[in-house]
């Protein structure tokens, strides 16, 4: 015999236990392993379409009736026992079939999960600002910024799996998605997954069906009898479709129908969520009710043939449906150093980038809005790494303010921790030392710029007093004025210098207020006029000091705000000043595709 298993899987009131008892009676020695998050509990039997007394005698079911319905239950747990069940089942020569519809049960047992551990402290006082005015939303705000990868995996009023996300990410300072494979990796597994394909119509009119059958086979008074229980339901308990509804009847006199049509709309919903996280595991093979699916599983059993050759999508899914699930939502994180504001994506996420999509991105009308992209990954012989786009799709070498803001992101997502952290970049490896302050996503960050090389003086118009050339890992030319330089017609001084550099420059206007500050206006090559510039500040803040104009620690006042740049006995730079996260942004990247074409029209 094979020691192979299989999985039945499918929606709530798909009838994968019904089928799956037929499946058991028609091959034999198999017995049901029950992957369910709410049959586990004991005396909530009606709503949870628990197996009857009748089905459990025809076929031995296992998982079921675990725990006290006041007891809270973790999937850690669950995984344990469930393992332990299916070595049962085996020693006694026997094929397990496990059967369900919470995915993630199914994946904590068949992909081996890893799960953290439990951290009470913590989880209370996220639970009392759960409690407080929108505070699942601040919890959910918060869980976007720390793991934004986590965030997309939660439902923003899911406050058990809300809580438990930032409990892990907030305690052990790794985001809760980075816990074992990653739900998004389907690796190879033992365990031959089949699953049970209604369409949606079919599907809507099953759950009205049951729930009527709920009503008339007690399910309120059921529902009753748990309220009064000594010990009360736990917070998981009571948050199970069909008792939170007639709770709210029962406790705070809600009217019965309008209960039992919200758990009807509940119910529906949660089928095509449960369908949308299947549909996207690969390894499922698809069958339709029937004679075909005993022949599946026995064919899965047996190793034969598997997959099948119907393996595909059930027929009543058009292309029109798989379309509105959109394979190319990947997540930003919007963040800026006085005002110079850039997208923040992980490297794993941005494959799909191009130059096009980077010009739509950075699209303040049709796109998001930034002065470019940065990507961020684990370095090879650094912590980081980095490598920025401009707005107009170009790649520039380096940042000050766009470093500044990657390690700021990378802190917050658990990449790195606080303090001094090593990033490669195109002009060389540079060292940032990043503290949070002041609140969640608002940090203070200095880098290490190196030296500051200063080239030949410029010739320029009238009203310029005199430029410099200067390289910061990427080339500038500062020009000094002796009034305000906000005066200063940037895009003609920019043309006129455009002739001169073929890869051109960015260019910044300076003028030395006293010893300690000055003021700056800059445009960026490859992006235009900008709130700040940190290679800009520093080379500005260089020249302004060999020319006598200023001491060796200057506040150059960006048109966005303030940037510290502080010049060594050894000549080295350093460039400091907030590093600011505004918020998360899922963007679907192919529809970014026509958004030249758009504007073109």
């Amino acid at each position: 015999m094979s020691p192979k298993r299989v999985a039945l899987v499918g929606t709530t009131a798909s009838g994968k236990s019904h089928a799956a008892l037929g499946v058991a009676e028609a091959l034999g020695d198999i017995e049901l392993c029950c992957i369910d998050s709410m049959t586990l509990y004991r005396e909530m039997d009606i709503a949870t379409a628990k197996p009857t007394r009748s089905d459990q005698q025809r076929v031995r079911h296992h998982l079921l009736d675990l725990v006290d319905p006041g007891e809270e239950f973790s999937v850690a747990q669950f995984q344990a026992l469930a393992n332990e069940a299916i070595v049962t089942v085996e020693l006694r020569t026997q094929r397990a079939l496990l059967v369900g519809g919470t995915g993630l049960y199914l994946r904590a047992v068949i992909d081996g999960l890893e799960f953290p551990g439990r951290f009470p402290h913590v989880a209370s006082a996220l639970d009392a600002i759960a409690d407080s005015p929108h505070g699942l939303a601040r919890l959910y705000e918060r869980l976007m910024v720390l793991d934004p990868v986590g965030a997309r995996r939660v439902e923003p009023n899911n406050r058990r799996r809300l809580v438990r996300a930032l409990e892990v990410t907030i305690a052990t300072g790794r985001p809760f998605s980075s816990f074992g494979p990653g739900l998004s990796e389907y690796r190879k597994t033992d365990v031959a997954l089949v699953g049970i394909a209604y369409d949606p119509v079919g599907i809507a009119e099953r759950i009205e069906e049951r729930v009527q059958a709920w009503l008339e086979a007690g399910w309120v008074d059921e529902v009753a009898a748990l309220s009064r229980r000594e010990g009360g339901l736990s917070l998981t308990a009571r948050q199970a479709l069909g008792y939170k509804e007639i709770l709210a009847h029962i406790e705070d006199g809600e009217d019965l129908g309008e209960c039992v049509s919200a758990t009807i709309a509940r119910t529906k919903n949660m089928a095509k969520r449960q369908w949308a996280w299947f549909r996207r595991d690969p390894r499922i093979v698809w069958v339709e009710p029937g004679e075909t699916l005993v022949s599946t599983i026995a064919s899965a059993y047996e190793e034969k043939l598997w997959p099948p050759h119907h393996h595909r999508a059930p027929k009543w899914e058009t292309t029109s449906m798989q379309r509105r699930a959109p394979s190319s939502l990947v997540t930003f994180v919007k963040a800026h150093g006085a005002g110079n504001d850039f997208l923040v994506i992980s490297k794993e996420d941005a494959a799909g980038l191009s130059r096009e999509r980077v010009i739509a991105l950075c699209d303040r009308h049709r796109g998001i809005g930034a002065d470019g992209i940065l990507v961020v990954g684990k370095g090879g012989e650094t912590d980081l790494d980095m490598t920025l786009y401009n707005a107009d799709g170009s790649i520039a070498e380096m940042s000050g303010n766009g470093i500044r803001v990657l390690v700021g992101v990378a802190v917050s997502w658990g990449m790195v921790n606080e303090g001094t952290v090593s990033v490669a970049t195109g002009a060389g490896r540079k060292t940032v030392h990043f503290e949070n302050r002041d609140g969640l996503g608002v940090g203070y960050a200095s880098v290490a710029m190196g030296k500051v090389t200063l080239g030949d003086e410029v010739s320029l118009p009238h009203h310029v007093a005199r430029g410099v050339r200067a390289t910061v890992g990427n080339p500038h030319v500062v020009a000094v004025v002796e009034s305000d330089p906000h005066h200063v017609d940037l895009h003609a001084l920019v043309k006129e210098l455009a002739g001169t550099t073929p890869l051109g420059v960015n260019v910044e206007v300076i003028c030395a207020r006293n010893s300690e500050q000055i003021d700056l206006v800059v445009y960026e090559r490859g992006v235009g006029p900008t709130q700040a510039c940190g290679t800009g500040s520093s080379a500005a803040a260089v020249v302004a000091h060999r020319l006598g104009l200023v001491g060796a620690k200057v506040t150059v006042k960006n048109p966005g705000g303030d940037l510290v740049v502080e010049i060594g006995d050894d000549d080295n730079v350093t460039l400091s000043g907030e590093a600011k996260i505004v918020g998360t942004i899922g963007v679907n990247l192919q529809a970014l595709d026509n958004v030249e074409a758009d504007g073109a029209r």
